[in-house]
């Protein structure tokens, strides 16, 4: 099958399953599919997979989180997106569960190379699987973006999120519930069980003896009660003081 470089105009010839070559004049890397070609780079990464604890320590920090990060797994790889017309919108190039998180990416600048897998700077290198059939007539270029993908857990529960290995900036589809958040919940519920045992009374009573012996009975439960249920909600979403820290 013959193409064009999309560098430099030149021929190249591709196998029928050969979706990448290497122009034989300009020696830039080309990806070649069956209604759209483009040229095919690496946006240099900066950031190393060993230094990303600090960066997701950092995120959660500013975000006023104190549980403990579990980090469960991590893994650098170099993602395929297709960048449209220098814009600065980027396509997955794969069917992926984590499109979700992908699709906030935005492109930003760096220094692109020719596509080199002996320049991966230790990121594995993700293939696509999508064809831009969508991106037809538009100069569609392939990206390989750095993004380290971690999944951690938070008080016993489990997310994903993304950070780009270039700008160290952090992505989340899902971002875990926070203490605060936790507590307010449960002021909630304790103000409606309480607000309806009144009521109960109120309503249901004539008797000011029965009355005035449920109000007692409510007041106990309040001040013994729910403290204790308070406490035990509480342990169950959050970590104890002592443990309370970012691994």
């Amino acid at each position: 099958m013959l193409a064009k470089c999309s560098h430099c105009g030149g021929e190249i010839t591709t196998e029928i399953d050969n979706v990448f070559v290497t122009c034989n004049y300009c020696k830039a890397s080309v990806f070649v599919f069956s209604k759209s070609s483009g040229l095919r780079y690496i946006l240099k990464p900066i950031l190393s997979e060993n230094k990303t604890d600090l960066v997701i320590k950092n995120f959660f920090l500013k975000k006023g989180y104190s549980g403990e990060i579990k980090i469960l797994t991590k893994e650098a790889v170099l993602y395929p997106f297709y960048r449209i017309n220098n814009k600065n919108e980027l396509v997955p190039a794969r069917e992926d569960s984590n499109f979700g998180i992908l699709s906030q990416i935005k492109f930003k600048g760096g220094e692109l190379i020719f596509f080199d897998d002996k320049k991966n700077l230790g990121y594995k290198i993700v293939e696509p699987e999508v064809e831009p059939n969508e991106l037809t007539g538009k100069n569609a270029n392939l990206i390989y973006y750095p993004l380290i993908f971690v999944e951690y857990s938070y008080l016993g529960e489990e997310y994903k999120l993304v950070i780009d290995g270039f700008s160290e900036e952090v992505y989340s589809e899902i971002m875990p519930i926070q203490k605060d958040n936790i507590r307010e919940r449960v002021y909630i519920y304790i103000f409606i069980i309480i607000a309806f045992l009144l009521f109960i009374e109120f309503i249901s009573f004539d008797s000011l003896i029965i009355g005035f012996i449920l109000g007692i009975i409510t007041l106990l439960i309040i001040w013994f009660f729910f403290p204790t249920i308070f406490r035990l909600i509480e342990d169950i979403y959050v970590s104890e003081d002592k443990d309370n820290k970012m691994s």
